[in-house]
């Protein structure tokens, strides 16, 4: 394998052959090393990743150098072609619009297949919007995790985040001044309200450095007509000696659901506060607790039917199921919730015999036994009753504005307007009148015909259908909601 001699003498020429990794500056053009100058001057082409930005620059400082673009949406086909230049003799430097190539930009590709092939590559070292806030941002620097930009879909991006909440060292993330608020909430939700310093605009005219909580430094954007300029965020690490006792915790969300007359999310959202604990974790811990807590027993409504418990049965579904063909883990998922069905019948000591549908899709009486099942991504699930029935789970997530208004009027909304959490709310009335035109068997289409007429509690909703009140329970597990028609049963949930 190749050595990589450092250059000393900045006089020298450039080597034929060689991959010179050059970093440029992120804002004020005089950041920039001499070495890096001549190396720039010297080479027999540059990759850039935006060529005219690039040539402008070194226009600034004397050069013209020729070009070949260099950036994330032609790396793929780019690499080979540069990899060749390289091994006839071609010496290259790579640059990136700001900062060090490959670290948060294009160049990583072109940095592997060089090095798999014996190409010599040197490092041109400069300037880095992580290294210049890290150096003024006041917060430990002897050791520091790099995040740079998080993943664009939120699933992959809390997941990242709640990977790095007990991370003890400073944590540096690089955003867009469009996606920078989001990105605070998210780490307040998922780390609390942690100290931490915003860097933008650095080296520029209107460099700004914001230190303070997170939650302030949210307070100070937003009042703000427009963020401009990419935003390099510090948040200082996970501090064990502000840890407090999980099992501690848990014991006071407990007793404040059961003696406070307050949501879910009211108390979540004081514990958080009185522990600066992350939002979302003591959220997610009160809304599995709730669930274990035993059901309030409401008056049954008159039904011919007797008064019996049902066993509603929620399995989880294997992880690499996910891998699946979308054919083959549909055919699995189907599988799945009839084994729920199944294990349903059993524990409710109720025959089941052959699952049949109408031309709807409806599930149909057998031997006088009603059925439903729900499959879900995560989860699945199956009841069988001695009359109509139907269930429906779903993740608790973001969803589009639009469907708050598909799913609910005016009037169900205002019931709801002293609770802190619409998305949970959403939910509960999503899956709520899913369950309801499961039991009847009409679908989708009489979503809106059924009313929201009363949140009873956390865990009952009562709603107007077909002339006449319904009752519905929920279950919380496992940031999921499943719904059920209570109306003539006692429920006993199972989740395996």
């Amino acid at each position: 394998m190749p050595s990589n001699s450092p250059i000393n003498d900045c006089s020298n020429l450039v080597s034929p052959g060689t991959l010179y990794v050059v970093a440029t500056p992120i804002g004020h053009r005089d950041d920039i090393t001499l070495r890096a100058l001549k190396i720039l001057g010297q080479v027999d082409l540059i990759a850039a990743e935006d060529t005219r930005k690039t040539r402008r620059f070194l226009e600034l400082h004397g050069i013209n150098g020729s070009f070949i673009s260099y950036h994330e949406h032609n790396e793929k086909e780019r690499t080979p072609q540069i990899l060749k230049k390289l091994q006839t003799g071609t010496s290259i430097a790579l640059v990136s619009n700001a900062g060090t190539p490959t670290v948060s930009d294009p160049g990583y590709r072109l940095i592997k297949s060089a090095a798999e092939n014996e190409v010599t590559i040197v490092p041109v070292p400069g300037v880095s919007a992580a290294a210049a806030a890290l150096s003024v941002a006041g917060l430990p620097t002897d050791a520091f995790t790099f995040a740079g930009f998080l993943p664009k879909k939120k699933g992959k991006r809390l997941k990242l985040l709640e990977q790095l909440a007990q991370e003890p060292r400073t944590l540096i993330f690089y955003e867009s001044p469009k996606r920078i608020l989001t990105l605070i909430n998210e780490i307040i939700d998922t780390m609390g309200d942690r100290y931490g310093v915003m860097a933008r605009e650095m080296t520029k005219l209107h460099e700004e450095l914001i230190r303070d909580h997170l939650s302030q430094i949210l307070v100070i954007l937003k009042g703000r007509s427009a963020i401009k300029g990419e935003c390099t965020l510090l948040v200082s690490g996970w501090d064990d000696s502000r840890a407090v006792e999980w099992e501690l915790v848990k014991a006071e969300i407990r007793h404040d659901l059961e003696t406070k007359n307050e949501s879910v999310s009211k108390v979540a959202k004081s514990i958080s506060q009185k522990y600066g604990l992350p939002k979302n974790r003591v959220y997610q811990e009160a809304l599995k607790i709730r669930g274990q807590m035993p059901s309030k027993k409401f008056p049954i409504p008159h039904s011919p039917f007797p008064i019996q418990t049902i066993y509603p049965v929620i399995l989880a579904v294997p992880e690499e199921v996910g891998d699946f063909k979308p054919r083959d883990r549909v055919k699995f998922l189907s599988r799945h919730a009839r084994l729920a069905l199944k294990l349903s019948a059993q524990k409710s000591n109720l025959p089941l015999g052959k699952l049949k549908q109408d031309e709807n899709g409806a599930p149909l009486p057998s031997n006088g036994i009603y059925w439903s099942i729900t499959h879900k991504t995560q989860y699945v699930g199956g009841v069988v009753a001695p009359a109509p029935i139907g269930i429906d789970i779903e993740r608790i997530r973001e969803c589009a504005p639009g469907l708050f208004a598909k799913t609910a009027g005016d009037r169900e909304w205002a019931l709801a307007e002293s609770e802190q959490d619409s998305l949970l709310i959403f939910f509960r009335y999503w899956t709520s009148k899913e369950a309801l035109v499961k039991t009847s068997g009409t679908g989708l289409k009489d979503l809106l015909k059924c009313q929201v007429t009363r949140i009873v509690d956390d865990r009952h909703l009562q709603i107007r259908y077909t002339n006449r009140e319904w009752l519905i329970e929920h279950f919380y597990f496992d940031q999921h909601i499943a719904s059920i028609t209570q109306d003539t049963y006692q429920i006993e949930w199972t989740l395996e």
